[in-house]
């Protein structure tokens, strides 16, 4: 099976390895049983508390009823995960463990859909990952998007207990879909700095050959909103404020090309390792080029 290598690559797997290996049962049509290496079983129209390339391992069920026509379906998803990191070679951690909740709605009218969710996400052992990636080596804070440490130096200072509350609509624009997608969370594990929100609108799809699509995104993510390691650290990270722009077009079969760049401030450089060096406003950009087999 796969592992997790040293604390500057988190959450990226060893080559060789392999993403998905997951068995899947349904024992009534309604409700879907899963266990073993799967992608997050939860709606998530962006990436603030969940990135979409984590693959963890453990358990999740999910339920779908749906009315006669497929109108309307109402679906509650769950997981039981835990969560593998290299250990620190200055003491023994323990396995972090992520459990989650979520009830969702879908309503779809011709031309148009409307998809909220309400999810309860919670971290055990958050410390663990805290000690993976910082007490491997001098400095107690590898990146600056990292989540703050407790006086201790031992940890994270908050706890990450999250209400998640998400929303997507789409409507068919000139025979295109136009997307709206917002994302809000809370930490209620922690006293501040604990709220954190993203707003993107899209048009256009890849999904044909010759496809195309545009968009933008704009953010404010407080530094313990979400656990920083398990959110997009990416783009929007946490710590921040900022806007992205993106394009993609789906130039021939199985290839897909995208351009993303964002422009982002950190929102409170006191409690980075270099406050003055990092208050500033910065762009990152990435040009993706995705082959479908």
């Amino acid at each position: 099976m796969p592992g997790w290598v040293k604390a500057g690559d988190f959450l990226m797997n060893k080559n060789p390895h392999i993403s998905w290996l997951y068995a899947q049962v349904r024992p009534v049509p309604s409700i879907t049983l899963i266990g073993g290496k799967f992608p997050m079983p939860f709606f998530k129209p962006t990436q603030v508390v969940l990135d979409p390339d984590l693959s963890p391992e453990g358990l999740a069920q999910r339920i779908l009823v749906q009315n006669a026509n497929k109108s309307a379906a109402f679906g509650l998803n769950f997981a039981e995960i835990l969560i593998d990191q290299a250990s620190s070679r200055t003491r023994d951690v323990s396995h972090t463990y992520f459990i989650g909740a979520q009830a969702l709605g879908r309503f779809t009218q011709p031309n148009r859909s409307q998809t909220i969710a309400v999810a309860l996400y919670a971290f055990g052992q958050a410390d663990s990952i805290y000690s993976a990636q910082n007490l491997k080596s001098p400095r107690l804070i590898v990146a600056p998007n990292f989540n703050r440490a407790n006086a201790g130096k031992t940890g994270f200072l908050s706890n990450f207990r999250m209400i998640n509350v998400s929303a997507r609509y789409t409507q068919t624009v000139y025979k295109k879909p136009l997307t709206f997608n917002v994302d809000y969370v809370i930490n209620t594990g922690a006293l501040d700095k604990r709220h954190g929100i993203t707003g993107v609108v899209t048009y256009g799809s890849t999904g044909p050959v010759d496809g195309t699509r545009a968009g933008i995104q704009a953010f404010h993510m407080d530094q313990d909103a979400t656990l920083a390691a398990f959110s997009n650290i990416d783009y929007a990270q946490t710590n921040t404020n900022g806007i992205g722009f993106f394009v993609g077009c789906h130039l021939i079969e199985n290839l897909i090309v995208d351009l993303i760049v964002y422009l982002r401030k950190y929102d409170s450089p006191g409690t980075l390792i270099s406050p003055v060096t990092n208050n500033a406003w910065r762009t990152r950009g990435r040009f993706m080029l995705t082959f479908r087999m």
